[in-house]
C-alpha cells in the first residue's frame, strides 16, 4: 500500500541509526501518518499516541501490540511521568520511539526529512 497508493519517497534514511536509540519526532495530519513512518524505516518503532486516541475500542488492540505508550496533558503528573519515563525508557534501552504531534494545517505538515540531530547553535 505504501508504495502504491501513497508513493512515499524516503530521503535521508541513512541519518537513522541502524541500533541503538532513536527519537523520530513530525507533525503529521491523520492516523495513517504513523503507519507510513513505520514503513519508512526497517527499526521497530514505539509510538507515543495522545491516551484520547489510545482508549478508542477499534485503536487500543493494535495500539498494545505495538507496545505504544499513551501520554495526555491531561493526565495526572504522575502518570504522565510514568508515561515520560516508559519513553526515555524504550530509547535507551536501543528501542526507536517516535511522538507525531498533530499538525494545524497540511501546510504545517510537510513530512520532515530524516536528519541527524545537532547541538550546535
Amino acid at each position: 500500500m505504501t508504495h502504491s497508493l501513497y508513493r512515499i519517497r524516503v530521503e535521508g534514511r541513512d541519518h537513522i541509526p541502524a541500533k541503538g536509540g532513536a527519537l523520530f519526532v513530525c507533525n503529521h495530519l491523520s492516523l495513517i501518518d504513523g503507519l507510513l513512518l513505520q514503513a519508512s524505516t526497517d527499526r521497530q518503532i514505539r509510538f507515543i499516541i495522545y491516551k484520547g486516541i489510545y482508549e478508542r475500542p477499534w485503536i487500543k488492540p493494535f495500539a498494545r501490540i505495538l507496545r505504544a505508550i499513551p501520554i495526555s496533558s491531561e493526565l495526572r503528573p504522575r502518570e504522565m511521568i510514568r508515561s515520560l519515563r516508559e519513553a526515555s525508557e524504550a530509547i535507551k534501552a536501543g528501542e526507536s520511539s517516535a511522538s507525531l504531534p498533530k499538525a494545524r494545517s497540511r501546510a504545517s505538515a510537510r513530512c520532515c526529512r530524516f536528519g541527524a540531530a545537532s547541538s550546535g547553535s
